[in-house]
């Protein structure tokens, strides 16, 4: 099955907007918030066998189960992010601050990430259909739109 056994993922800072993916019941749940982690939206997502199957497709392409557990340049603020995401035969729980698995897997430093972390966000992006989320292609505080 296509459907992950565990799936979290959170990016975000607290001088900025953030985001929050936990999968619960078969649904994925979704949360915003604006600065200072102040909650901003929520919803929950029923998604298809398609869309889960295609997903899973995309991030093997990506083979994001070779990062690293830890991706970090230490600094007071910035843009932290973590991944929890198990299926029956793979997983991986791996975060940053600052910091991004880069192309081959060794850190990529600064706020637009690197190409194979951008292209997971896509991935991600794409499960949300049309709700708001850092814009496709790199992480920008600016998509957050007020709803």
């Amino acid at each position: 099955m296509h459907i992950p056994q565990l799936f979290e993922f959170s990016i975000g800072g607290y001088f900025g907007p953030s985001y929050e993916f936990s999968l619960k019941s078969g649904e994925l749940h979704y949360r915003t918030f604006a600065d200072h982690f102040e909650p901003k939206a929520q919803a929950v997502i029923k998604l298809s066998g398609e869309e889960w199957r295609s997903f899973r497709e995309a991030i093997d392409k990506l083979n994001i189960w070779d990062w690293q557990t830890r991706y970090e340049i230490p600094a007071l603020d910035g843009t932290s992010w973590a991944l929890k995401l198990e299926y029956a035969d793979r997983s991986i729980n791996s975060s940053g601050c600052n910091a991004y698995p880069g192309d081959p897997p060794e850190v990529s430093a600064g706020d637009e990430g690197s190409m194979r972390f951008n292209s997971f966000l896509k991935e991600v992006h794409m499960l949300l259909r049309s709700l708001d989320f850092a814009e496709a292609g790199s992480f920008d505080e600016n998509r957050f739109d007020e709803e």
